[in-house]
């Protein structure tokens, strides 16, 4: 019982990890909600400019540490503003809003808090949003599957926050 118990913690947490608390508590009570289904959202993506120049001249220490605070400070402030769903690539952040002004908010305070930190490392990040609509739920194959957003809505927002200039918000 007390193993069952102890391993029943631990996949709560995992899944929080994947999906989210807010996106788990609603795959468990509601499990269609995860079915994917066309909707408007937000995107924000915010990416490190010179973050491989800047990481080939640092131990993997040194990196993982610095990674770890931008996501740390980046995961608060995006579910302070109600973030459906935050998700890491590399050095990318990756977030998605059901309103444009909790997402504009959101990339306000980002940009003066990961300034902050990446300002005495001589680097900085770029921050991109788009709306419109996009195809949402879990996708995936037979064993691995993921819950996010797909569509021309994110590949466009990508698209922005590529074309931001450190420290900026297109």
């Amino acid at each position: 019982l007390h193993l069952l118990k102890a391993t029943s913690i631990e996949l709560k947490s995992y899944s929080e990890w994947l999906f989210g608390k807010k996106l788990l508590e609603k795959a468990v009570t509601d499990p269609d909600s995860m079915k994917s289904k066309r909707v408007d959202r937000v995107v924000l993506f915010m990416d490190i400019r010179g973050f491989t120049k800047w990481s080939e001249c640092h131990t993997p220490e040194e990196v993982v540490e610095m990674l770890n605070k931008y996501f740390s400070i980046s995961e608060k402030i995006l579910y302070e503003h109600d973030s459906i769903k935050v998700m890491y690539t590399g050095d990318e952040v990756f977030a998605v809003f059901a309103e444009s002004d909790l997402a504009l908010h959101a990339a306000l305070i980002l940009r003066h808090a990961i300034n902050e930190l990446l300002s005495p490392f001589e680097i900085g990040a770029g921050i991109g949003i788009n709306k419109g609509s996009v195809m949402e739920g879990v996708f995936g194959g037979d064993n691995i599957r993921y819950y996010g957003v797909i569509g021309d809505t994110v590949n466009t927002g990508k698209r922005i926050e590529g074309n931001a200039s450190s420290n900026e918000i297109l």
